[in-house]
């Protein structure tokens, strides 16, 4: 039976950039996520197997790879309020869930262990049915692991450590990782991937589909533009009774005053001014850049996007609501709810790695605007441009196909956000191609040169179609791991991690 080890490498899940360190990135830094350590805990032995199926033996690292990432996971998305859920600084073990979403697990390290098993068995299912399919790796990407791997010995003899090290301190996978753990590791996840986007390309979403699932929900498929401003009654603590209901009744005469000059014609700047005159023309300029938001998506259950959305709304309507505190809430709809028919964008870009040193803060600037004009000057502009990624871009990822990325919409994730909104800013057109300067933690990366290479189809059809997949894809693994039975070894899985 053949051993294979999976700890899937965080920055293979989904396409990203390269950052600051020539490593690869699609979400904030969590090297420094604090883990709860425990001296009193010996780790088990990494290379130890906790449970098996079907030829698949599953390791300790497997699964303290999963326990890891889910713990990194919800920290980042809940860390302006972790203290709701546990105390970082202390054992996971010893502290019991309060929170009313996960009072069903005895502590928080029960939790992160059921994450990390779930995770864990999807790959297994995919890959125990990339086997079963006859699914392979292709040479190239077999390859191409082994490159990641001797890139993964030189940043560990950079640090001057040995890979063991490197990837306890830096993985946090404990200690006895080897070059051959993680080859087999990322073969394993490299096929379970593959064979996943198989399936998920494999299934068929019609017309008539898309179009079922627009008239079904419309709302989430549909944006809106709208004005606001708030008015708050002027007082404070030391404010008495009478002087805080005198302040909300000004209050409630300006709102009524500004939404008089509204239904009379006065646009909303026009309206703010006559019933603010005495503002610096700084105030003005800051209502002026605050108060217009366009193509706005619905938010369920948020009580502004609800009425804006309302099936009877019309363009022009108008809402005033008063909170507790007398502080009142105008809304004005410019333009009631429409599909989204936007194309999404297909973009190539070029990557130029400051870390590298064969560019620099002033070199890589020259290079692009050279690029650009090159771009401007050429008479096929797309194909100029992906020749010209073959021969400048330093993203290994893209260099070798053009430094093409299908399907860009406007809240995409795998480039920096400066570049997603060049992309979709109100002037943008077919092969326009600009540069933007990547920064991480205040420090100059390198620069990205981005070309409009082609218009995809409408936004709602490729979300619609996508979450349709999604369900789909969702389903599938449902399907696959219900009968996916692993035993785990108590005794192991009790010493994850510290």
């Amino acid at each position: 039976m053949k051993k294979i080890v999976l700890i899937l490498l965080s920055f293979l899940l989904v396409f990203s950039y390269i950052g600051c360190n020539n490593t690869q990135s699609d979400t904030a830094d969590t090297s420094n996520t604090p883990i709860s350590p425990n001296d009193d805990i010996t780790l088990a032995d990494g290379d130890k197997i906790i449970a098996s199926v079907d030829g698949i033996d599953i390791s300790v690292y497997a699964l303290r790879y999963f326990y890891v990432s889910a713990y990194r996971d919800f920290y980042q998305t809940n860390y302006s309020d972790i203290s709701k859920y546990f105390d970082p600084n202390l054992p996971l073990r010893d502290q019991a869930p309060t929170h009313p979403d996960y009072k069903e697990y005895a502590t928080w390290y029960d939790y992160f262990l059921s994450i990390a098993k779930r995770d864990l068995e999807y790959y297994v299912a995919f890959a125990r049915g990339a086997k079963k399919d006859g699914v392979q790796l292709s040479a190239e990407e077999k390859e191409s692991i082994n490159t990641t791997v001797a890139e993964m010995e030189e940043n560990a003899a950079s640090y001057d450590a040995t890979f063991s090290e490197y990837m306890e301190d830096f993985e946090m996978m404990g200690p006895g990782v080897t070059p051959d753990t993680v080859k087999d590791a990322y073969s394993l996840f490299q096929l379970a991937t593959k064979y996943s986007r198989i399936k998920y390309e494999s299934f068929n979403v019609t017309a008539n589909d898309i179009e079922k699932e627009y008239l079904e929900n419309k709302k989430d498929y549909s944006t809106v533009d709208y004005n606001i401003i708030t008015i708050v009654p002027k007082f404070d603590a030391t404010s008495t009774e009478e002087e805080k209901e005198t302040a909300k009744q000004e209050a409630l005469y300006k709102a009524d005053a500004f939404t008089s000059y509204i239904e009379s014609g006065k646009d909303f700047y026009e309206a703010y001014k006559l019933i603010y005159p005495g503002l610096t023309d700084t105030e003005y300029t800051e209502f002026l850049n605050s108060y217009s938001y366009e193509k706005v998506e619905y938010v369920k259950d948020d009580t502004t996007s609800e009425w804006l959305f309302n099936e009877g709304r019309k363009d022009g309507d108008i809402n005033k609501t008063v909170d507790t505190q007398g502080k009142i809430k105008i809304v004005q709809l410019v333009s009631s709810a429409h599909k989204i028919d936007d194309s999404i964008l297909n973009i190539r870009y070029i990557y130029i790695d400051l870390s590298l040193n064969h560019y620099n803060e002033v070199t890589a600037p020259t290079l692009a605007k050279e690029i650009i004009d090159q771009i401007k000057q050429a008479e096929d502009k797309d194909k100029k441009f992906k020749d010209l990624v073959a021969l400048y871009s330093n993203d290994t990822n893209t260099n070798k196909t053009g430094g093409l990325i299908e399907n860009i919409i406007p809240s995409s994730t795998s480039l920096p956000q400066n570049v997603i909104d060049w992309c979709f800013e109100d002037d943008r057109k077919l092969y326009d191609c600009d540069y933007q300067k990547y920064e991480s933690y205040g420090v100059v990366c390198g620069y990205f040169i981005t070309f409009i290479s082609s218009y995809g189809r409408p936004y709602y059809e490729y979300i619609i179609e996508t979450n349709l997949k999604s369900k789909m894809l969702s389903d599938y693994i449902e399907d696959i791991t219900k009968n996916l039975t692993l035993e785990y070894d108590s005794s192991l899985s009790s010493l994850i991690f510290k």
